[in-house]
């Protein structure tokens, strides 16, 4: 193949040699033939050359003698125009000349009819100013009677403001009497509302008291409430011997002494009823209770001397000072029969002595004299209220209450009297004051019409006066107009006579140069032939000399053509040389390779016979290697299936084991105990299917129910007690809560009493009168209530504190805070700037009345007013003397004063 491929190579380098031989040689005769051609030209080339250069030099010769010719002419036609400029320039000043003495009588004549337009106008405006000056005359008279028309009205309106100022004083002096007889009205209603309030609040505490059997003991209380709900034990129980007597104020204090703790004895019907009550309070672990049947108990009483009663200031026995409902004399003979009450107990002691200490005596303070000679006595609780006086102290309290309320009545029916007079008083007031202000307006407005008429009869005489003197100066204004007018009319007809000597000057002038200008332009149309001629003459020289430099640059190029021809040629004849030595070589090789071409076409012919046998074997053992592949595909087609088989088998066998462990808890050797042979397989299924429906009717079962049963009935038991113990406390919290309140109420009202007492005293004085009140919005529901301050600053109404202005406001809340302070003085205080809004006479008697708390309370007042500074002891401020360094500075005042006084 090797052998093949270079003869074919050799035969393809041969062809293309022989391509380039023919290519070269048909090269050299082109150019041989172009070399020639080139010759022809360059003599051609010269030959024009020598004929433009001899035309360029006598072309040259004729453009000198016209250029020469040219130059003479045009300073001839220079010195022409020179001329034609001087004309010129005359004719131009001239016209200057004669368009000034235009101007100037035109300015003239515009002047001459600016006086004439002047002298017109100034006529016009004299006549105008005199018709005006007619008519302001009569509008000044106008004037002047309009302002003495109002002079009259004045006068008589100042009279009738006198009159209404008169009433006006006189029914603010009613209304100020009837507004103190109604403030003195509206602070008993006050006080006494007050009163009514703090005695239906003690009222209100002592009935829930007593309904709540506050006081009692435990199994009293108990007993008393049960009976409310339960009607058996209601029957038997007559009630509590507090409840069944009514004792006098003077006597409250022996007898709750003198029975003691038997006061909250019950009283039953029977013993057979004190029985069943005492079996009930045992059966709810309610507590003790001390019962007297009425049935059985039997009193007696002591004998005392009339005389001793008399000596040692006895009252008598306890029996015999309570009043009480017939059918319980035993019972209280036999608790207060043998207790004898003393006026004190210097008496209690003397009679002690002379009955040998025989008898238990009580005296009105409370002291007890025990039969025996032993002693009981010592302070009292003043602030509580005994179960014994609760209910006289509820009765005298309803009494006090009705009344309180009739005086209420009567209160506020006088003050509806002195409101609808002070009503009547204010409607006369308003209309006074509406009246006094219409006649002040109408007063002012009178004032103003007459300024206003004097203003302008004043104004129109300044104006009369103006156009007066203005009519003076038009006339002095028209005369000088005159004399000027007549002076402009001589001026300009002068000026006619120069403007026509001026026009006839012109006219030569312009003749002459009319003449010198067609000198000129026969001139000036030589000098453009000439100038054409030479521009013409000058265009064919650089014509010709174009041609020559383009000839001269062709000669140049074709000789170096011809250099470049002759170099290709010798160039072409060494290729043509070289080419025919290759082919020479190529032939000698192509001849050498078809040699050993032959001989290898019969050592290849062998050997595809060789391969020919091998083929043939080859193709057979491929067959055969094809069916085993086929057999080996087939096997391993038929492992796979068996292991798919094989698995799902195991999953099942798996599956089968996991449904006994989980339905049946079996493992497969223990399930072989139950094994047992299905005659029928179809009734075995149904069987199995009718358990599985009655298995899963049961639902599900629950084997740790029973514990957790136990542990959710102990833990409801649990809720169950916590949830009674709960309540209990719940009832017991309310009750506290209810008692705390009733207290809070009380003291919330006594102080509130009394700070409102301090207020109004104190706003009076730093209002320098007026008066102030605090009032509970709510009654009902005293702790929960808004607090309105009701305020009326000396000469103002009675109004609410958001209609103040802002310093009113503040010193109203100094008054509040001052009023705080003073029922319950504070050992130290802070006051920042309370006093920013206050005026320096409101800050002075601020500061009066600070210092009477400077005993009781030290104060720190951060103020920037210099009037409240003037009472301190001592001052601190704060000074920056270098950028960003604070500096304290104090003074003490107090010691400063002290040293300058020594």
């Amino acid at each position: 193949m090797g052998i093949i491929n270079e003869l074919d190579k050799n035969q393809n380098q041969l062809a293309i040699i022989e391509e380039k031989d023919k290519f070269f040689n048909k090269d050299l005769e082109r150019l041989k033939e172009e070399k020639h051609n080139l010759n022809c030209r360059l003599k051609d080339i010269q030959k024009v050359n020598v004929d433009l250069a001899r035309e360029k030099d006598i072309t040259q010769e004729e453009y000198n003698k016209l250029l020469e010719e040219y130059n003479k002419k045009t300073l001839e036609l220079e010195k022409s125009f020179e001329v034609l400029q001087e004309k010129e320039r005359e004719i131009e000043l001239e016209k200057n000349n004669i368009i000034k003495i235009y101007n100037n009588s035109s300015d003239k004549k515009s002047e001459l009819n600016s006086i004439i337009s002047f002298n017109e106008n100034i006529e016009k405006r004299i006549s105008q100013l005199s018709k005006e000056i007619n008519s302001m005359y009569i509008e000044k008279k106008i004037n002047i009677e309009k302002y003495d028309d109002l002079v009259n009205k004045e006068d008589e309106l100042k009279k009738q403001l006198c009159t209404l100022r008169d009433e006006l004083e006189n029914i603010k002096k009613l209304e100020l009497d009837n507004s103190n007889d109604l403030d003195i009205i509206n602070k008993k209603i006050n006080t006494n509302n007050m009163e009514i309030q703090s005695k239906t609040s003690s009222f209100k505490l002592l009935k829930n008291m007593e309904e709540d059997y506050e006081g009692y003991y435990k199994g009293v209380k108990s007993l008393l409430k049960a009976a409310k709900k339960e009607i058996r034990l209601k029957e038997g129980l007559m009630g509590v011997v507090a409840e069944l007597i009514n004792v006098d104020e003077k006597f409250e204090r022996a007898i709750d002494i003198a029975l003691g703790s038997n006061a909250q004895n019950i009283v039953t019907k029977t013993e057979e009823d004190a029985k069943n009550i005492i079996e009930y309070l045992k059966h709810n672990k309610l507590g003790r209770v001390t019962f007297l049947p009425l049935n059985i108990i039997k009193g007696n009483t002591l004998d005392i001397n009339p005389q001793d009663r008399n000596n040692f200031m006895i009252h008598g026995l306890g029996f015999e000072l309570i009043k009480f409902d017939r059918k319980y004399e035993n019972i209280f003979k036999f608790l207060l029969g043998r207790t004898i009450v003393i006026e004190n107990i210097d008496y209690g002691i003397k009679f002690a002595n002379k009955s040998n200490h025989s008898y238990r005596i009580v005296t009105l303070e409370g002291e007890v004299l025990n039969p025996g000679g032993s002693m009981t006595g010592g302070s009292h609780n003043t602030g509580g209220i005994s179960i014994i006086s609760r209910k006289g102290r509820i009765q005298k309290l309803i009494e006090d209450i009705n009344e309180l309320n009739k005086i209420q009545e009567s209160l506020e029916e006088e003050r509806n009297i002195f409101l609808d007079k002070q009503k009547d008083i204010r409607e006369k007031k308003i209309k006074l004051e509406e009246s006094i202000k219409d006649t002040e307006y109408s007063i002012i407005d009178v004032k103003n019409q007459k300024e206003k008429y004097m203003n302008e009869a004043t104004r129109l005489e300044e104006i009369i006066n103006k156009s007066k003197k203005e009519i003076d100066s038009l006339d002095v204004e028209i005369n000088n107009y005159e004399n000027k007018k007549k002076e402009l009319l001589a001026l300009l007809a002068q000026l006619d006579e120069d403007s026509i000597n001026q026009k006839e000057k012109i006219k030569d002038l312009t003749n002459h140069y009319n003449e010198e200008k067609l000198v000129r332009e026969d001139k000036v149309k030589v000098v453009t032939d000439m100038k054409i001629n030479l521009n013409l003459i000058h265009s064919k020289i650089n014509n010709l000399q174009e041609k020559l430099t383009k000839n001269e640059s062709e000669f140049e190029n074709i000789n170096n053509s011809i250099k470049e021809k002759d170099e290709l040629i010798i160039s072409n004849k060494d290729n043509i040389e070289e080419i025919i030595e290759n082919r020479a070589t190529l032939d000698e090789k192509i001849k050498e390779l078809n040699i050993i071409e032959g001989d290898t076409k019969k050592e290849l012919e062998g050997l595809i016979s060789d391969k020919n046998k091998f083929m043939e074997g080859f193709y057979s053992e491929q067959d055969r290697l094809k069916e085993i592949n086929k057999l080996i595909v087939d096997t391993e087609k038929n492992i796979n299936s068996n292991e798919v088989k094989l698995a799902r088998i195991s999953v099942q066998l798996e599956n089968y084991h996991k449904k006994l462990a989980d339905d049946y808890e079996l493992s497969y050797e223990e399930a072989l105990v139950y094994e047992d042979e299905i005659k029928n397989t179809q009734e075995a299924i149904v069987e199995a299917r009718r358990l599985k429906v009655e298995i899963k009717e049961l639902g599900t079962v629950n084997l740790s129910s029973i514990e957790e049963y136990k542990n959710l009935k102990e833990r409801l038991d649990f809720i169950l007690n916590q949830q009674k113990d709960l309540i209990n406390a719940k009832e017991n919290l309310k009750e506290v809560i209810k008692d705390i309140e009733n207290k809070m109420k009380n003291q919330f009202l006594i102080n509130f009493n009394e700070i409102n007492t301090n207020f109004q005293e104190i706003f009076k004085i730093l209002f320098n009168g007026g008066q102030a009140e605090l009032i509970i919005e709510n009654n009902e529901d005293i702790l929960n209530s808004g607090i309105e301050i009701k305020i009326q600053p000396p000469g103002k109404k009675l109004q609410s504190l958001t209609l103040l202005s802002g310093g009113e406001k503040s010193l109203t809340a100094v008054a509040l805070l001052f009023a705080i302070l003073k029922l319950k003085p504070s050992p130290f205080c802070i006051l920042d700037e309370i006093d920013a809004a206050l005026d320096e006479a409101n800050i002075s008697r601020y500061t009066n009345y600070l210092k009477t708390f400077c005993d009781d309370t030290q104060f720190v007042l951060i103020t920037h007013r210099k009037t409240t500074m003037e009472i301190a002891d001592i001052l601190y401020g704060v000074a920056m003397e270098e950028e960003g360094i604070s500096k304290l500075i104090s003074v003490k005042l107090k010691d400063n004063v002290d040293e300058i006084a020594s």
